[in-house]
C-alpha cells in the first residue's frame, strides 16, 4: 500500500447496521432509546439481501445500549422507598 494512504478501519454488517440505528435514533449516553423500538427497526433491515433474524435484531438493539439501560424498569432515586403500601 503506498505511504500516506490509510485504509478503511475492518467493520462488518452488523457493526455497520449498528452504527446506523445510533445515528438514526440518535442514542447517546443519556439517551438509549427503547429497546422493542430498536428491535423492529433491526427486523425491518437486510443483510446481504437476507432478513435479520428476531435472535441477531435482539442481540444487536442490546449491544448497542450500555448495560445501566438493559437492566429496565424505573430509573433508581434516592428517597423513601413508596412502593410498600400498608
Amino acid at each position: 500500500r503506498p505511504a500516506g494512504v490509510d485504509t478503511a478501519p475492518y467493520t462488518t454488517p452488523y457493526l455497520e447496521l449498528m452504527q446506523a440505528a445510533i445515528a438514526k435514533f440518535g442514542i447517546t449516553a443519556e439517551d438509549q432509546g427503547k429497546k422493542d423500538c430498536l428491535v423492529d427497526w433491526f427486523l425491518a433491515q437486510e443483510i446481504e439481501g437476507e432478513p435479520v433474524s428476531n435472535k441477531l435484531a435482539d442481540a444487536m438493539a442490546t449491544l448497542i445500549r450500555l448495560p445501566s439501560a438493559q437492566r429496565g424498569g424505573a430509573k433508581r432515586v434516592l428517597g423513601p422507598d413508596l412502593r410498600q403500601t400498608g
